[in-house]
């Protein structure tokens, strides 16, 4: 099942708005893989973005801003790229074999790790919702954030979640998405 059809499911649910572009040529290996995804980004959703969003984007320092939709940016050793949705959201993409079962085991409770259903799962879930849930004035940590609820939707080959933190967070939706090309995990989290 490719991307496309995977993506079907999230479509539905919640989000028609939800693009995910992804390539190996944006992988972490890959020398300016940063600014060639932010290049491919001004150069195919220009209009999504005011001058001074479109000039802002090419700093590698700052999370893209747009004046439609909302950008989120991830890459790994074996491929990067982005999502587009007119929600807010964060996305995260990493490759399965290197989520390590120490950094699981710092990152999440041990309830948590053992209702998951796969552990590595945990990772990109508490990724995307980082950066979904990040803002200028709110400290947040990984092991902040609780995933729970998680319910299969086998026909999709998809995953669905929510997140539970002690701090005071704006969640609007609260629902995430989780599934996996070959070794690679996709996470989408809708704040």
């Amino acid at each position: 099942m490719n991307l496309e059809n995977k993506l079907q499911l999230i479509h539905q649910l919640i989000d028609p708005s939800l693009q995910i572009v992804v390539s190996d040529k944006w992988n972490s290996t890959e020398r300016e893989y940063r600014a060639l995804i932010r290049h491919h980004l001004g150069d195919n959703f220009a209009p999504h973005f005011t001058k001074e969003q479109w000039a802002q984007l090419y700093d590698l320092n700052a999370l893209p801003e747009s004046l439609k939709g909302n950008f989120s940016i991830s890459h790994n050793q074996t491929i990067g790229g982005f999502s587009y949705s007119e929600i807010k959201h964060g996305f995260d993409v990493e490759v399965k074999s290197r989520i390590s079962t120490a950094i699981l085991k710092r990152t999440s409770n041990e309830i948590e790790y053992m209702n998951a259903p796969v552990p590595e799962f945990l990772w990109v879930a508490k990724e995307s919702a980082f950066k979904a849930l990040s803002t200028a004035g709110t400290t947040l940590l990984l092991p902040d954030l609780v995933c729970l609820d998680w319910l299969s939707h086998f026909e999709n080959q998809i995953w669905s979640f929510r997140i539970k933190s002690q701090k005071t967070l704006d969640f609007r939706l609260n629902r995430g998405f989780i599934f996996s090309e070959n070794d690679i995990l996709y996470s989408i989290f809708y704040q």
